[in-house]
């Protein structure tokens, strides 16, 4: 290439610059824009999943009633939820325990 020839490139190059600059600019503004509006949907969402968890909150009692339960009565209970599930619903009760002292 001839120094004419390589100097014609470049200027036409250099040309080219302030169009690909404004084509970079309203690309970048577009994907601001979304990005901006994606922040904003997800700040909603959690605003909404905080009014949610207050809401839950005010339900409960702090030091609230604790459920006691024989353990055997506990066993039979599962027995029976196992009985009722059967096979169909695939649910397995396992039970580990060792004998309490009384």
């Amino acid at each position: 290439m001839t120094t004419s020839a390589s100097s014609s490139a470049t200027t036409t190059a250099a040309q080219k610059l302030p169009e690909y600059f404004t084509q970079l600019q309203k690309v970048l503004e577009r994907d601001k824009a979304a990005a901006l509006s994606e922040l904003r949907s997800l700040m909603q969402n959690l605003e909404h999943i905080k009014t949610i968890v207050r809401s839950q909150q005010s339900h409960v009692k702090p030091g609230g009633p604790l459920e006691t339960f024989e353990v055997q009565q506990l066993s039979r209970r599962c027995d029976q939820a196992e009985r009722r599930a059967g096979e169909q619903d695939s649910i397995e009760i396992v039970r580990r325990s060792t004998r309490f002292l009384r």
